[in-house]
C-alpha cells in the first residue's frame, strides 16, 4: 500500500515538474514562418503551372483523335469517374439496358 502511494506521488510530482516546460513552448520564429510561407507560395505556383501543362497536353491529345474516338473517350472517362466515386448509373438506364452475360 505504501509502495502504491509512493508511485502515485512520484508520478504526480513528475507531471508538475514537466508540465510548465511543455505548456510554454513557442512556435516557429517569424523569419522561419516567412520562409515557410514563401516556400508554400512557390509550391502552389509550381502546381498551378503543372496543371496548365497537363491540361494543354490533354487538349492536344484530344485534338488528334477522330470524333468517334473522342466521344468514346469521354464516355469511358465519365464511367471511370462514376465507378471511382461509387455511384450507380441512372435507374432508367439500368432498367432498360441489355443485360451483360
Amino acid at each position: 500500500m505504501k509502495l502504491r502511494k509512493y508511485i502515485i506521488l512520484l508520478l504526480i510530482s513528475n507531471m508538475f515538474i514537466t508540465f510548465p516546460f511543455l505548456s510554454f513552448s513557442q512556435g516557429l520564429p517569424k523569419e522561419a514562418q516567412k520562409q515557410q510561407k514563401a516556400i508554400d507560395e512557390k509550391k502552389k505556383a509550381r502546381e498551378k503551372e503543372n496543371q496548365k501543362i497537363y491540361k494543354a497536353a490533354l487538349k492536344k491529345q484530344q485534338k488528334i483523335q477522330t470524333k468517334e474516338t473522342r466521344k468514346r473517350m469521354k464516355e469511358m472517362n465519365a464511367k471511370a469517374n462514376r465507378v471511382n466515386e461509387n455511384k450507380r448509373e441512372f435507374f432508367l438506364k439500368r432498367w432498360f439496358s441489355k443485360k451483360q452475360k
